[in-house]
C-alpha cells in the first residue's frame, strides 16, 4: 500500500489539523476502512468554558466518515474524566456512553466512539484504528494469531476477538503495558491500531504493517487463488450489461418488497472473478469473517442460479422466484407475490388480468363493509376520480372489484391497475396512489 502523506500539506498544521489530514487519508483508502468504519484521535491541550487549559481527547464522534471528516466531528472528552475509569474491572456499554457525554467539553458535539476508552487508555498522542482488509485477511484464519506474527513480527501485540467496549479496552491496555515497545496492536477479527508521537509516524506504521500483510498475501496467491478455475467465462461487456439492464427492473422490484431499493451494478475484474467461480455459491455462503462488517455487508448475499442468462424472459421469471423464495424464509413475511409482464398491453382472461410492462399494479383491502360509511362502488369512484385528476402521467386507472367472485368476504380487497409509458413515473404514481387510498375514509 502506498503512503499518501505530502510534507507539504502537512507543514504548518495543529494537532487537530493534522487529525483531520490523515484521517482522510485513511479513508481515501478503501482497503483500510469501510464507509463509517474505523477511529482516529489525537491527545492535545485547551481551553474550557472558563478558560482553563484541559487536556482532551479528540476522538472521532459517531456516525461520521473518516474520508471527509471535518474537526468538528472529532468530540472533545476530558482526559482526567476518561484516565479514571482505569481502575474499573466492568462498566456496561449505556453507562460508559452516558459517562463519555458528561466528560464532553462541548455538551452539544458529536457522541464519541463506542471505542473512545480504547484511544485513551494508550498513551501515545496519535492513534490510529483501521479495519484493513490485508490485516483481517490474516486474523480471520484458524492460526490467525500464528500467521499474525509470522507476517507481522514480534513489535506487534494480538488481543483476543472482543466486542468493542470497556472490556476491550482493559484488555488492550493491559497488553500494552505487558510489552511497551509494541508498535501497533492487531485486534483479532476486528482489526489494527497504530500509533505514534506524531501523525506521521502512527500513519506510517498502518501503511507499514498493511504492506507486509498485502505482500505476504500476494505471494501465497502465486500457487493458490480460490476463485480458479472459472465455472463459466465472463460474457462480452457490451452483451452482460445489456442483460442487466433488462433484468434489473424485475431483480429491484423483487428485492424492494420489504424496503424500496436502488441496484449499483458492479462488473469490475474482481468481481467477475468472483461471480463466475466454480466456487462461488459455496464462498457466497460462508458469511462475513469480521463482525465489525456484518453492520454494513449484512449477512449473506443471494446468489442466484438460472439456466441461461442470455434468455432475459425466463431469466425475469427465474429471478422473481428465487427473490420469493428467499423472502418467504423471514418470519415477517407470510405472502409474497410477483407481476411479471412480458405483453406490451394487458392481457384478460376469466375476468383477470396479466401484468403488463407499462403497468403498475396493487392490492388494497378495505374494512369491513359495518365499519364504513360508504359502500364498495363509491370508495372505488373516489379513489379513480381522485387519482386521474391529481397524479400525472396515467393513462389509464382500472379499479376490479373483487369482493361479487369467489373471492368475496366482507373484507374483500380491490385491485388497481393503471397504465402509463413512463416506467418511473408509474412507479411514483403508484406510491402517490396508495398514499391517497390510506387517506380514503373506509
Amino acid at each position: 500500500m502506498k503512503t499518501l502523506w505530502s510534507d507539504e500539506e502537512a507543514r504548518g498544521k495543529d494537532d487537530l489539523a493534522l487529525r483531520v489530514y490523515t484521517s482522510r487519508l485513511i479513508g481515501a483508502e478503501p482497503n483500510l476502512v469501510m464507509w463509517g468504519g474505523g477511529n482516529t484521535s489525537v491527545k492535545t491541550k485547551e481551553t474550557d468554558h472558563r478558560g482553563r487549559p484541559v487536556d482532551v481527547l479528540r476522538v472521532k464522534g459517531s456516525g461520521s466518515d473518516l474520508k471527509t471528516i471535518e474537526p468538528k466531528h472529532f468530540s472533545p472528552v476530558r482526559m482526567d474524566d476518561v484516565l479514571a475509569l482505569e481502575p474499573r474491572n466492568a462498566m456496561s456499554d449505556e453507562e460508559m456512553v452516558a459517562y463519555l457525554r458528561a466528560a464532553m467539553t462541548d455538551p452539544e458535539a458529536a457522541r464519541p466512539s463506542i471505542e473512545t476508552l480504547l484511544h485513551a487508555f494508550l498513551p501515545l498522542k496519535f492513534t490510529d484504528h483501521t479495519h484493513a482488509d490485508a490485516i483481517l485477511s490474516l486474523t480471520n484464519q484458524a492460526r490467525g494469531e500464528a500467521v499474525v506474527r509470522e507476517v507481522l513480527g514480534d513489535g506487534v501485540i494480538c488481543v483476543p476477538f472482543i466486542q468493542p467496549g470497556f472490556h476491550l479496552s482493559k484488555v488492550t491496555l493491559e497488553a500494552y503495558r505487558k510489552n511497551p515497545d509494541a508498535r501497533a496492536i492487531v485486534l483479532m477479527k476486528h482489526g489494527l491500531i497504530t500509533f505514534g508521537g506524531t501523525a506521521k509516524k502512527s500513519y506510517d506504521r498502518t501503511i507499514e504493517y498493511v504492506t507486509r500483510a498485502e505482500e505476504f498475501i500476494a505471494r501465497g496467491l502465486k500457487t493458490r487463488n480460490p476463485f480458479t478455475p472459472a465455472g463459466v467465462p465472463a460474457l462480452p461487456p457490451d452483451e452482460r450489461r445489456a442483460i442487466a439492464a433488462a433484468i434489473a427492473p424485475v431483480l429491484r422490484g423483487a428485492v424492494s418488497k420489504l424496503k424500496r431499493s436502488i441496484l449499483l451494478y458492479d462488473d469490475s475484474p474482481e468481481v467477475l472473478e468472483f461471480v463466475n467461480s466454480k466456487e462461488l455459491h459455496a464462498l457466497s455462503q460462508i458469511g462475513p469473517a469480521t463482525p465489525d462488517h456484518v453492520i454494513r455487508t449484512k449477512g449473506l448475499p443471494l446468489a442466484l442460479r438460472v439456466s441461461s442468462v442470455r434468455n432475459t424472459a425466463a431469466l425475469k421469471t427465474e429471478i422473481a422466484a428465487q427473490v420469493e423464495q428467499l423472502l418467504l424464509k423471514q418470519p415477517e413475511v407470510l405472502k409474497v407475490s410477483s407481476e411479471v409482464g412480458f405483453e406490451p398491453g394487458g392481457t384478460y382472461f376469466t375476468g383477470y388480468s396479466m401484468g403488463a410492462v407499462n403497468a403498475a399494479g396493487m392490492m388494497i383491502t378495505l374494512a369491513d363493509s359495518s365499519e364504513r360509511k360508504r359502500d364498495i362502488w363509491q370508495v372505488i369512484d373516489g379513489v379513480r376520480d381522485e387519482a386521474l385528476r391529481t397524479i400525472p402521467g396515467i393513462r389509464r386507472f382500472a379499479i376490479k372489484e373483487m369482493g361479487a367472485d369467489v373471492m368475496a368476504s366482507s373484507a374483500a380487497p380491490i385491485q388497481v391497475i393503471f397504465h402509463g409509458p413512463d416506467l418511473e413515473k408509474l412507479s411514483e404514481a403508484g406510491e402517490q396512489a396508495r398514499r391517497l387510498a390510506e387517506e380514503i375514509p373506509g
